[in-house]
């Protein structure tokens, strides 16, 4: 097993390393919560060479190498996970074997391993990187251990969205579930419908840095952010603000976002937040209520239209520099 200690010895010759994975959620509960038989960081990459001897001189043997992406020492007690970033525009970024990237938001966050005080991963970030595999009992234990230590919300299939669920404003532990359900809708909804390079370009530290500043000082008065989910859990959310076509009427508002975890669909969520959307618009001075839905997915627009929605004819085209694809509008007028 991978103790405290050894993590410690690592850390020591390898001091700009932020501890990831299940000695990250550790570090930030503040004790060992399970055993480990490996440790997780997250490292420059321009620091490779150094680091591969900082770890030989700890008896590690460099087991696997994938480059740009990751690089695996092991000795006889466990092996060290490096995971390999490179500064761009938004973090520090990891790229991805099938060439997707995945943004590091690499902040002050300190956690205690061993009675020492590391770096860590946030909260937020934990969540982050244990969505886009299956998980096991492993990942939900840390990730059970991180939202009661922090107060961070989980996505599908951490949280269930078997069951009740309620509607509440976003708030900041929202966001890395708001960002993992969305990247969920996308893969599970627009598979196929839409330029695979689109879907694949999603970035959820990116999301979550975007995100969150929208949740911190809305782009706009009246814009409004909702979740869905159980206390603690996020399956869906909504945005809704004022209309943002060109030349739209003061009274014309839209509902920007509707996006429901696929383990949600059917099971009234998309329902109850386009109701409070629409709700909370009427209520808000908005008369003709507008939305725009990809044009293809003939799931959504079934579902807008049991709703009361009429495809009023118009379409846009979204460029995207991974492809493009048609969206066309819906319409809302009245009580």
């Amino acid at each position: 097993m991978f103790s405290a200690e050894r993590v410690l010895e690592v850390l020591a010759l390898v001091p700009n390393a932020v501890v990831d994975g299940g000695w990250g959620v550790d570090a930030l509960v503040g004790e060992q919560t399970r055993e480990h038989d490996d440790l997780d960081v997250v490292v420059a990459l321009d620091e490779f060479d150094v680091i591969v001897r900082s770890l030989s001189a700890l008896g590690f043997e460099l087991s696997l190498d994938e480059r740009p992406t990751r690089v695996v020492a092991r000795d006889p007690t466990g092996h060290v996970d490096l995971h390999l970033v490179s500064p761009s525009d938004f973090g520090m970024v990891q790229l991805l074997p099938d060439g997707r990237q995945f943004t590091y938001v690499l902040d002050d966050t300190v956690g205690t391993i061993g009675g020492e005080d590391v770096r860590c991963l946030s909260p937020s970030m934990q969540v982050l990187t244990h969505c886009g595999y299956e998980p096991d009992a492993n990942d939900h234990a840390d990730m059970a251990a991180v939202a009661a230590q922090s107060g961070e919300s989980l996505p599908p299939p951490y949280a269930s969205a078997d069951g009740a669920f309620d509607l509440r404003p976003v708030a900041l532990e929202d966001v890395a579930a708001v960002c993992a359900v969305r990247r969920r809708s996308w893969i599970a909804a627009y598979t196929g419908l839409m330029p695979q390079g689109v879907i694949d370009a999603i970035d959820l530290g990116v999301s979550w840095m975007n995100w969150t500043t929208w949740v911190r000082v809305p782009p706009t008065a009246d814009t409004r952010f909702t979740a869905a989910g159980p206390p603690g859990g996020v399956c869906g959310f909504s945005v809704i603000s004022a209309c943002r076509d060109e030349g739209a009427a003061d009274d014309v508002g839209e509902v920007r976002l509707l996006y429901a975890d696929p383990t949600a669909w059917d099971r009234g969520v998309g329902s109850a937040l386009l109701r409070h959307a629409v709700d909370t618009l009427r209520s808000t001075g908005f008369d003709e209520l507008r939305l725009w839905t990809l044009r293809d997915n003939g799931r959504a627009r079934a579902f807008y239209e049991r709703m009361g929605w009429t495809p009023d004819g118009a379409e846009q085209v979204s460029d995207h520099p991974q492809g493009s694809y048609v969206e066309t509008r819906y319409r809302l007028v009245g009580s």
